[in-house]
């Protein structure tokens, strides 16, 4: 033997003792019969050597392994290429393993397949890692959805019992400062106003936090029906009018379309429209204008109204649509407001599919625009 030969040799020696000790290694005819494998593998699955050679690889084939990972092997291979795995292996006592493992088709001068060499990484350690944390997460995920349960049933006990008796003090309130038999000062008069507006604005809020549950808890069912856009938000202008022309306030309608028909729940959309509105003439200052506007845009129907009662930074507009935010600014310093209204508008958008954004110019003014996709109309 030449020492070029021996040199080769020893080296051919010395990779297969490095895989050995690091890996577990089989090697198959090209009918995948197991034609060898090293100690490691006997170690892993639980057979002996005897009970392994010239047995169909199949033997340690876990059940849970899906058909199509074998599929996958066997069109890698064929194409003389290296297949990668994650693998779930069954011992010998039908507990598992994880591997990690290669497929490695082997050539002979022709450049024929003559058998397979599969070398694998043991990971069950890590795989367990995975799904105890797995599990802890879950575990987890249930306590907070048991304390958000709590919580809303909780809030929404809360508020109905909170409801009834600010309703009863606002009747006496208004009965108060509406009556003339009732004798109460000028000064007495104005703190009572302000204790009313107080007591409704308490009320308004109890309300908007009732609906929020309702339709964080999916109690609140949508009902879909094809219906004419346009005619909803003439009806809804109509609507405001009265609000609006009591401020002697603007409320300019502008649709740029023909009658569109859309399959959507016309009572939620409603209330999207009535809260956005509603809130942009309650805060908007007298004799200025509103505008809601409706008009497509490429493959999108949009939906404007567009105020100028705040605008929003856009640092602040992030935030707009969680729970009991309040933008910081000048404009809203004194307003006894909360925002949850919005949270409302969006969770309801959300279930409709629809989206909602913000558009606002600092001084100037701010535009809601909910967009839906014109796709579905007919």
């Amino acid at each position: 033997m030449s020492w070029k030969t021996e040199k080769s040799t020893k080296e051919l020696s010395e990779c297969k003792r490095v895989l050995d000790v690091s890996c577990i290694v089989s090697k198959t005819d090209t009918k995948w019969i197991i034609t060898y494998i090293n100690d490691k593998f006997c170690e892993i699955s639980g057979y002996s050597e005897e009970e392994l050679i010239w047995k169909p690889h199949n033997i340690v084939r876990h059940p849970d392994m899906p058909k199509k990972a074998f599929e996958d092997l066997w069109k890698t291979i064929k194409s003389k290429k290296v297949w990668r795995w994650v693998v779930q292996n069954r011992k010998k006592d039908w507990s598992s393993y994880w591997v990690i493992a290669y497929v490695v088709p082997l050539l002979d001068i022709n450049n024929e397949i003559i058998e397979y060499m599969s070398i694998r990484t043991d990971i069950t350690k890590e795989k367990k890692m995975e799904e105890n944390v797995i599990k802890i997460h879950e575990t987890e995920i249930d306590k907070l959805r048991e304390i958000s349960d709590l919580k809303d049933s909780f809030l929404s006990l809360a508020t109905h019992e909170l409801r009834t008796p600010l309703t009863v003090v606002k009747w006496y309130l208004s009965m108060i400062l509406e009556w003339d038999i009732w004798h109460v000062n000028i000064e007495a008069k104005e703190y009572l106003a302000k204790v009313y507006k107080t007591t409704n604005n308490l009320i308004s809020l109890i309300s908007e936090l009732l609906d929020l549950r309702k339709i964080e808890s999916w109690k609140d069912e949508f009902k879909f029906d094809l219906i004419n856009i346009n005619k909803l938000i003439r009806d809804m202008h109509e609507h405001m009018l009265v609000l609006s022309n009591k401020k002697k306030q603007k409320l300019i309608l502008d649709i740029e379309y023909d009658d569109f028909l859309f399959n959507t729940d016309c009572q939620k959309l409603e209330i999207v429209l009535q809260n956005i509105l509603s809130n942009s003439i309650k805060y908007t200052q007298e004799w200025w204008k509103i505008i809601l506007k409706s008009y497509k845009e490429k493959n999108k129907l949009i939906i404007s109204i567009i105020d100028n009662w705040f605008w929003i930074s856009k640092e602040n507009q992030k935030d707009l649509f969680k729970e009991f935010t309040r933008v910081k600014s000048e404009q809203t310093r004194d307003i006894m407001w909360t925002w949850l209204w919005l949270p409302i508008v969006k969770k309801i958008l959300d279930k409709l599919k629809w989206d909602i954004i913000v558009v606002s110019k600092e001084w100037k003014w701010s535009e809601f625009k909910i967009i839906l996709p014109n796709k579905k109309a007919k």
